[in-house]
């Protein structure tokens, strides 16, 4: 993977990847060695790179498709605003 593709992810699912691409890499001479150990560590931080990827899909596509549906805002007062409005 080119660090320019790594770019068009957002920083909390990159930093996913990158850490078991990482892992992996430092661990690949012992799978090597045992073949009992696998790479189940590694796995589990690509997994929640696609639960992450995923949710920020979802929402950017809620945001387009239903802009003027309203949801519950946070804080104190929770008042309810426009999906096109809510950043996280």
């Amino acid at each position: 993977m080119r660090e320019a593709d790594l770019d068009a992810f957002s920083p909390r699912v990159r930093e996913n990847l990158i850490l078991g691409m990482k892992l992996f890499y430092l661990l690949e001479p012992v799978y090597k060695v045992n073949k009992d150990m696998d790479a189940s560590c590694c796995a589990i931080l690509f997994c929640k790179a696609i639960e992450l990827h995923m949710t920020d899909c979802f929402r950017e596509g809620l945001k387009r498709k239903l802009p003027h549906f309203k949801v519950k805002g946070q804080g104190r007062r929770r008042e309810e605003i426009a999906l096109k409005e809510v950043n996280c």
